[in-house]
């Protein structure tokens, strides 16, 4: 009974492992053909259990019998089955014979098949292993060469915006160059114009204006044009001149006094008033500024605010001439002859050669009647200054309060040789025709006399309509 079972489990293992064998076989001969890797795509279809042999080495065998008893306890059913029919089988020993043989044939091929395998795996799996560490060696060095890339890259990287900075840093340069050149031009035709102040006011504005071309925020040339177009008349331009200048730098004092002054020439006391307090509030130590400020206040008869800013100015300055002049005039208005005087003096001890105070104080000693003092002043005036004209105009009403008219008419000839446009000339030397022709017994005379009157009226008409 024992054999029987033996004889039993040996035949059905022999058909097991043959059917096993058998699968193995044929999948060997597919894979032939195709990559290593197909082949083992395929094993790994067909059976798990061969993949676990082929991937081991060691413990290929032992792998098998183990795949070869998970297949008998999988089929346990099946060799249930098979037992009961081998019980009905007659010759035992055939089967054992049967199974012997079937054992021996199909056994040793797949054995020799399996060396095979595994000989080919191997060669396949260390030709694998060559083809990675070629793979990686090539991966090694182009990750080298990808560093020593970007290592590269970084370098042209870093020249480049060294590149771009050196560009900005010459374009700068280049605009700086050119600024400089365009300010040495301007320096050129400003100190130019300064030049030609005196001699051609025209010419002097031309440059002002090549000056302004190139450089369009220079405050002094707006201010210096401006100046020179109100001596030539052009009022309006010179008022847009100081505007253009304050409103480029509202802090210039110069500027506030210059447009001060020309709004006094306009009638505009107030706003002139206006420019001075903006100018004192910005330098309130200029004595300038406090003496043209009393100026405009006693325009405006407010005597004892001019007398104020007079005081200042002196306090700030005691050697300040001009203010001393300034004030005396405000003591004549006052008719404070013997303080007029003293300031009178005292700006001739500061100043002695200054013309313009002589010319002040003969014009006190003529209204005080002192005609021998007022010729001393006068013709100390016309040392110092002949081309003046003004000085001619006193020494002339001098004269004429004196009735010395020929000599008073001789003199206001000599004004208006040095100024056509002297208004006052023209009216005083008018008065002394009238003067002579009314002492004039003669007709002719007298009528001569009336005739050079009428023309010095005709020609103060049109000075007036031209200053209208």
């Amino acid at each position: 009974m024992k054999l029987k079972r033996f004889l039993l489990i040996v035949s059905v293992f022999v058909v097991s492992f043959g059917a096993i064998a058998q699968t193995k076989t044929t999948n060997v001969s597919l894979s032939n053909s195709q990559t290593l890797t197909q082949k083992i795509l395929t094993l790994e279809q067909n059976t798990q259990e061969e993949i676990l042999l082929i991937q081991t080495d060691i413990q290929a065998i032992n792998n098998s019998i183990d795949e070869i008893q998970t297949t008998t306890i999988a089929n346990t059913a099946l060799i249930q089955d098979t037992t009961e029919k081998t019980h009905k089988q007659i010759t035992i020993w055939f089967a054992v014979l049967a199974g012997v043989i079937s054992f021996i044939s199909i056994a040793c091929p797949l054995i020799v098949n399996i060396s095979y395998q595994k000989y080919y795996f191997d060669k396949q799996v260390k030709q694998l292993q060559k083809n990675i560490d070629i793979i990686t060696n090539d991966v090694n060095s182009t990750q080298i060469n990808a560093a020593a890339a970007q290592t590269s890259l970084n370098k042209i990287e870093d020249l480049d915006k060294k590149l771009t900075i050196l560009q900005q840093e010459v374009k700068r340069s280049q605009l700086k160059a050119n600024r400089a050149a365009q300010r040495a031009l301007a320096s050129k035709f400003f100190t130019e114009a300064l030049a030609e102040h005196d001699k051609n006011p025209q010419k002097a504005i031309e440059l002002y204006t090549k000056v302004l071309a190139l450089n369009e925020t220079n405050v002094n040339a707006y201010n210096n044009r401006g100046i020179l177009k109100k001596e030539i008349g052009d009022i309006e331009g010179a008022m847009k001149d100081y505007n253009k200048a304050i409103l480029l730098n509202p802090k210039d004092t110069d500027v506030y006094n210059n447009r001060g002054i020309l709004k006094k020439l306009l009638g505009d006391i107030s706003g002139a008033i206006e420019d001075l307090n903006k100018a004192i509030e910005l330098s309130p130590m200029d004595t300038d500024l406090y003496t043209n400020r009393g100026l405009l206040k006693a325009l405006e008869d407010k005597n004892f605010e001019a007398l104020e800013d007079y005081n200042k100015a002196i306090e700030i300055n005691p050697n300040y001439a001009k203010a001393y002049c300034n004030r005396a005039e405000l003591w004549i208005k006052s008719e404070n002859i013997e303080k007029a005087l003293e300031d009178y003096n005292k700006a001739i001890e500061i100043n002695p050669t200054e013309a313009d105070t002589y010319n002040e104080r003969a014009d006190l000693w003529l209204k005080e009647k002192q005609f021998n003092d007022a010729l001393d002043d006068i013709n100390k005036a016309i040392t110092l200054k002949a081309s003046e004209a003004v000085f001619y105009v006193t020494k002339g009403e001098i004269y004429l309060a004196m009735k010395k008219y020929n000599d008073a008419i001789s003199l206001f000839n000599q004004a208006v040789l040095l100024d056509k446009n002297n208004e006052e000339a023209y009216i005083l030397r008018a008065e002394c025709y009238r003067k002579l022709a009314n002492r004039s017994r003669n007709k002719t005379k007298k009528a001569e006399y009336v005739a050079l009157a009428e023309l010095d009226d005709i020609k103060i008409n049109q000075l007036k309509n031209k200053n209208d």
